[in-house]
């Protein structure tokens, strides 16, 4: 053990505490990664469970720092914070800074981590496998997944014999299991303990070094089957003999072609061949007539390339001209949504990438986005080491510009999510930068972000970043819009007014518990029959209280709707009103709304309405 080993060993832990509150996770990490257990134990014993598992995550994704220079910068935060008398430490404590301090190069042992199941006594190893039993428990019987996954702290064979002897005696457990997550070098141990044929999906991951053949049990079982590769040069042969394999991810693997026996997969839907080697389009895909999605991103392969006999139907991902935000007008909030978590994606993406393989490695991904798009030109001058000032002074001038306040704010989420990149940010770090510049209702992002503060479980973080990766929220499509859909139902209670009455909307108003919707409590106004300029300020009073554009304008079209069919405004001036309130003009409008709502500035009409009239076009 060297000084610094003893001189950390010798703190009592509020000292500790203190010294390492005041010190970034990046040069805790490099400070303690090539001391031995005792040391590290220490460490992780007094930070949070969060951070102690964010650091062991970087360790094994091979993460590393200058050890010396960590390592000083804590002994000097100790000798700082002893200067002040913040801390106290004892006089052997201070001989070893000294003895630390004389040494003109540190001799680090390379210790590294021993073996994994060395990382706790026995004991205290045993209890953390059963609380993470006791987390999977829940996570079995409410979805009816297990997913096998352990600290790099923990011997993964002991605890996945841990595990599976805990289901031995489970039974009930057993038959709750409908998929199932694990990596191939423990598929041995589910023989003759899980029932495959009950099985909804069995998803594999295979490393570099497993090639061998899948069992035969695993081969034949009519599960559906879900495999995912890496870093792998040859696709195996015996990838061709699995029976209902459904989705094959190969992103990332150095995997120049495809065998010819592969096009004879009789139940792949889903390929994932992105950002690997590959040169042109596979022809061969176009006898697979059970693919539903095929992602090219990352590889030279364009529309122009693909063959004419590719069905239609597939989903295809490709890397040309992609642009982030998209130019059209009007720009709705579920359009903001969308290209937010888009963002996001891609941040993390390109984050892991350049932080493994270097900011030059992003050159390839600058080909994906089109070149006037904001992340395009942002990616563009980290790859030609801009200094961050200049970075954020060009993309803040472009910012600018933008008029319009969504494309502005994810503009500006960017901006960050590139200087993010730069500095070389962890993953959690970016994802909860960028989830802070964001105020989406109901978002699945916050939630995960949430979930992973309240749990325990050794892969917290790494069940984040799968529900970050997962994260897709498909732009919305012409009239699926909140604001359109409210039209739509605006445009049905007026008519129901007209024609049967205000009394008849009293069955179809919308009421949900802990809920005051500004229209649905304003048509129950109107039905009560209270006086329309008291329900107009009552109305005025709610929208007031909102802040975010896109709600504040749905609860205007909202108010609007209630005031209009309360006077008794046929339908073609209903519409008209409602949509001054949120375009410029009423273009298009009739690309938005279905087909039976045909809508613009000259002729309105609803075909199964006879409220709906048209408006002659005038002269001239």
């Amino acid at each position: 053990m060297g000084n610094f080993g003893k001189i950390i060993l010798g703190l009592d832990n509020h000292a500790l505490q203190m010294v390492l509150h005041k010190t970034d996770w990046n040069v805790i990490y490099g400070a303690i990664i090539r001391e031995n257990n005792d040391v590290q134990k220490k460490v992780f014993d007094n930070i949070s469970a969060r951070l102690a598992n964010l650091l062991r995550y970087e360790k094994k994704d091979g993460f590393w720092t200058n050890s010396e220079n960590a390592q000083r910068k804590i002994v000097s935060t100790i000798n700082e914070l002893a200067e002040y008398r913040r801390i106290i430490i004892t006089l052997e404590t201070a001989d070893e800074i000294k003895r630390f301090q004389k040494e003109s190069s540190l001799e680090l042992k390379q210790d590294n981590f021993k073996e994994k199941n060395e990382k706790f006594a026995e004991q205290e190893r045993d209890e953390r496998i059963k609380r993470i039993i006791q987390a999977k428990e829940d996570e079995i019987k409410n979805d009816g997944r297990l997913r096998l996954s352990f600290s790099p702290y923990f011997d993964p064979e002991y605890a996945i014999e841990a595990f599976f002897s805990f289901l031995r005696e489970r039974p009930d457990l057993l038959s709750c299991i409908k998929r199932l997550h694990l990596n191939y070098r423990f598929l041995n141990s589910t023989e003759g303990l899980i029932d495959l044929d009950s099985l909804e999906e069995l998803s594999l991951s295979f490393d570099e070094d497993d090639s061998a053949e899948l069992p035969e049990y695993i081969i034949e079982s009519p599960c559906k089957k879900e495999i995912s590769m890496h870093n792998i040069k040859i696709l195996p042969t015996w990838v061709v003999n699995v029976k209902n394999l459904k989705s094959l991810y190969l992103s990332r693997s150095p995997l120049s072609s495809l065998p010819e026996e592969f096009f004879n997969l009789p139940s792949l839907e889903t390929l994932d061949l992105s950002y690997t080697k590959l040169k042109e389009f596979p022809t061969g895909l176009t006898k697979m007539k059970s693919l539903k999605e095929i992602n090219l991103l990352g590889l030279p392969i364009y529309a122009e390339q693909i063959p004419p006999e590719l069905s239609p139907d597939i989903k295809l991902s490709l890397s040309r001209n992609l642009t982030v935000i998209p130019d059209h007008t009007p720009f709705f909030y579920e359009d903001y949504v969308s290209v937010y978590h888009k963002i996001v994606k891609m941040t993390c993406d390109f984050s892991n990438r350049s932080r493994r393989e270097g900011l030059l490695s992003l050159e390839e991904n600058l080909e994906e986005i089109r070149r006037d798009d904001i992340y395009h030109i942002g990616l563009y001058l980290v790859v030609e080491g801009t200094d961050t000032s200049i970075i954020d002074d060009i993309l803040s001038n472009l910012i600018e510009h933008e008029t319009d306040h969504y494309k502005k704010t994810l503009k500006r989420i960017i901006l960050e999510a590139v200087l993010s990149i730069q500095a070389g940010d962890n993953t959690l770090c970016t994802i909860l930068k960028l989830n802070s510049m964001a105020n989406i209702k109901n978002d699945p992002l916050t939630a995960a972000i949430v979930d992973y503060f309240m749990s325990e479980e050794e892969d917290a973080l790494a069940v984040l970043l799968e529900k970050t990766a997962r994260l897709d929220t498909p732009a919305p499509k012409a009239g699926e819009t909140e604001i359109f859909r409210f039209i739509k139902r605006a445009v049905m209670m007026a008519d129901t007014a007209r024609k049967e009455g205000l009394l008849a909307l009293e069955k179809k108003v919308i009421r949900e518990k802990g809920c005051l919707d500004i229209f649905e409590y304003g048509i129950s106004l109107l039905v009560d029959k209270y006086d329309v300029e008291f329900i107009k300020k009552i109305l005025e009073n709610l929208v007031s209280h909102e802040t975010e554009p896109a709600m504040k304008t749905l609860a205007l079209i909202k108010k609007g709707a209630v005031l209009s069919i309360a006077r008794g405004n046929n339908l073609r001036i209903l519409v008209m009103k409602l949509v001054s309130l949120f375009k410029d003009n009423f273009d298009g409008l009739d690309e938005i709304l279905p087909n039976q709502m045909q809508t613009s500035l000259y002729s309105m009409e609803l075909s199964d309405n006879p409220g709906f009239r048209t408006i002659p076009k005038p002269l001239g």
